[in-house]
């Protein structure tokens, strides 16, 4: 079981905390925006954790702030008449774009999983879309009919989904502007936010062409209601319309006692968290749908609770001006370099090898590596008998074992191992696809993009487009250059 214990409080804000935004790439970089109309950037690998920078921000609230997926940009979205979204540079902290396309406040903005698109969403019932690159508005989506609290991009990036304070969910698609589906009725006082389950990606199928098909995906919806929603999107056939698109309710978290300011995902469990008007944070089974445990840390209003990037962590933040930063932990698992990854301690899963980080010793030849993959598949039915919660963590740890060792067979392989299979330049920001191969991050969501849905090492067909950070060849990778010089 996934227990959380409260690590410290982060304080230094004067006025609300809206909203909280990890690092993609720095894991232990957190970054919060406040009413006081200032960002914070804090170092939580630090005991304490330390504030980094002190960023003002705007002339008003800042309301929301998201990372893009390459971690080196965060957008802003303000309060006041105009609703300023900005760009900023996370080197410099400087603004390197600034949007004024709403007549009233900025709620929301998000970035689509390429980080090509940036979405805002606002009080004046727009949704507004952004090509970053070219700072120049896409397209206006505009059949809200109260302000829009929060947006999320589907995987497949060219479909947004919408929580209105009618209740409503919509989903667009935002390069035609269609209205592909909308749901009345969803909280009866309002949507207040929206999360992605990156765990339901692992069994898509779908790439990130513009109306390509993808077969499913979960989101989950709070309200102002005391309900947090779960539900599947599908889409059937390669063009999508408002018959091939579909919305289904999974289920219902009910146990706050106030509205439902905020959810988020765990990146590999099943697991989802809750932060609500009454001062609590739920943890919440999602096989069982019922509650793990209660988090009491704030005198006011939990506005914004989400995991880090890695699972190793939980953030909640309030209107009592201070965050709660929390300690994920489950038995049977270790924390390691930022990834969650089994122990030996579960069952016989790992055949009596010594009770270590299995990402600490590199030194394995590919051969043990492999015979560690075959015992695991063979042993996976009872792994998932006895530790059902721990299958995922496995399988990703399988794949990442597999990257390392084969770099480490090498005893520190050359840089020809650690450039990307695409662009032929050594790796920045490296990330595992289904083929088991690490790409450069950009290169391969440019290819996919393009509609290929094979890999570019193998020409096979991929089972999905799921992309995991990986941590571990970064390490190595940065260890490359510190003794090369490069």
């Amino acid at each position: 079981m996934t227990q959380a214990t409260l690590q410290c409080k982060l304080e230094g804000h004067t006025s609300d905390i809206n909203c909280c935004a990890w690092s993609p790439i720095t894991w232990s970089t957190l970054t919060s925006c406040s009413g006081d109309r200032t960002l914070r950037v804090w170092d939580i690998s630090s005991e304490p954790p330390k504030t980094l920078s002190v960023v003002p921000a705007s002339k008003y609230y800042v309301n929301a702030c998201a990372y893009n997926p390459s971690g080196d940009l965060l957008a802003t979205a303000s309060s006041g008449d105009e609703g300023i979204v900005k760009l900023w540079s996370t080197a410099s902290w400087t603004v390197v774009g600034t949007f004024t396309p709403h007549n009233d406040s900025a709620r929301w903005c998000t970035f689509s999983p390429d980080g090509n698109l940036l979405a805002t969403a606002s009080d004046d019932t727009n949704v507004c879309v952004f090509e970053v690159g070219s700072l120049k508005q896409l397209s206006t989506l505009t059949r809200n009919s109260e302000r829009v609290n929060c947006c999320l991009f589907a995987p497949a990036g060219w479909l947004l989904v919408t929580g209105s304070s009618s209740g409503e969910l919509m989903l667009f698609n935002v390069y035609s502007t269609e209205l592909l589906k909308r749901q009345m009725g969803i909280h009866n006082m309002g949507v207040t936010a929206l999360a992605l389950d990156p765990t339901s990606l692992l069994t898509a199928e779908g790439g990130g062409a513009v109306g390509g098909a993808f077969q499913q995906f979960k989101i989950a919806s709070a309200g102002n209601d005391s309900v947090v929603k779960l539900w599947t999107v599908k889409c059937n056939g390669n063009v999508p319309n408002s018959k091939s698109v579909s919305l289904s309710l999974d289920g219902s978290l009910e146990g706050h006692s106030a509205a439902v300011y905020s959810c988020s995902y765990h990146p590999t469990r099943r697991l989802l968290a809750s932060g609500s008007a009454d001062k609590s944070v739920l943890l919440w089974n999602l096989d069982t749908k019922e509650k793990v445990q209660k988090l009491m840390a704030h005198s006011r209003y939990v506005i914004h609770v989400s995991f880090s990037p890695n699972g190793n962590h939980l953030v909640s933040a309030s209107n009592d001006k201070t965050i709660s930063l929390w300690r994920m932990k489950s038995s049977g698992m270790e924390e390691c370099d930022d990834e969650v990854v089994a122990s030996s301690s579960n069952s016989n899963a790992l055949a009596g090898m010594e009770q270590q980080s299995l990402l600490s010793d590199v030194s394995w030849s590919m051969s043990d590596v492999i015979g560690w993959l075959e015992f695991v598949t063979k042993r996976q039915s009872t792994v998932e008998q006895s530790h059902p919660d721990d299958l995922r963590a496995v399988e990703r740890l399988a794949v990442a074992i597999q990257q390392v060792s084969a770099v480490a067979d090498k005893h520190g392989a050359g840089t020809e191992d650690l450039k990307c299979p695409i662009t032929c330049e050594l790796m920045r920001d490296p990330v595992l696809a289904a083929d088991g191969y690490s790409y450069e991050r950009t290169a391969i969501t440019a290819w996919f993009s393009k509609g290929r849905r094979t890999s570019p090492v193998t020409n096979l067909p991929l089972t999905n487009t799921l992309l995991l950070p990986n941590r571990a060849l970064k390490t190595i990778i940065e260890k490359n250059k510190r003794q090369t010089g490069t």
